[in-house]
């Protein structure tokens, strides 16, 4: 059943015993993450069992199952840092004064299309496969409004005054930003980084006016 009640992006759960903290657990940890990254992409949530995730880390089962109970957790986990590297950008556009200057934007959009790189992928990857487990569906999207109402609500404190909704202006710009960098990655194309910022960061002003 979809719990509707939650708002915030649930923890994943963390095996407590028999793993220590600590560097080498630290490198297990990160290693089993980026590996179920990388087969979470290749075949979607519901295509990967643990097995597959302990294989492309080159650890057991019972290594997996030492940091993670389940594949569920892991994939939290990885969704986890996309929340944090929103939350990251939302503090960074508080930082720039308004009136913003072409190179605070310049720098603001950098910082995204860097987020991208890195989470990009999965977040993309999180909005077609969450459909297999409603209750992380509707929570993603909790998360996604509430990092766009904030942005909105940002943008119009630079631009100082309102244009409408801050939820759904920061939807569209995010859309704009992810659907320019999810063409630029994907497709083959010639196009620099300092043009896509250099575009950006025009079409964010224009919004700012």
């Amino acid at each position: 059943m979809v719990t509707k009640k939650r708002t915030q992006f649930p923890e994943p759960e963390h095996r407590t015993q028999p793993w220590v903290v600590g560097p080498r657990a630290d490198r297990t940890r990160k290693k089993i993450l980026e590996a179920a990254k990388t087969v979470f992409l290749e075949r979607g949530y519901s295509g990967v069992r643990v097995e597959d995730i302990a294989d492309a880390a080159a650890v057991s089962r019972a290594t997996f199952y030492v940091y993670f109970p389940s594949k569920r957790d892991a994939f939290l986990a990885i969704g986890t840092g996309t929340v944090e590297g929103g939350i990251r950008l939302i503090k960074e556009l508080e930082q720039i004064p308004a009136p913003a200057t072409r190179e605070a934007l310049e720098r603001w959009t950098t910082s995204y299309l860097d987020l991208l790189d890195g989470l990009g992928a999965f977040i993309r990857m999180w909005r077609q496969s969450a459909w297999a487990d409603p209750d992380m569906e509707w929570v993603g999207h909790q998360a996604q409004l509430a990092h766009a109402r904030r942005l909105g609500l940002q943008l119009d404190r630079l631009r100082g005054r309102s244009v409408g909704d801050p939820a759904l202006q920061g939807l569209a710009v995010v859309s704009m930003i992810e659907g320019i960098w999810n063409f630029w990655r994907v497709a083959d194309t010639s196009y620099t980084s300092d043009e896509i910022v250099a575009l950006l960061t025009v079409v964010t002003e224009d919004l700012l006016r």
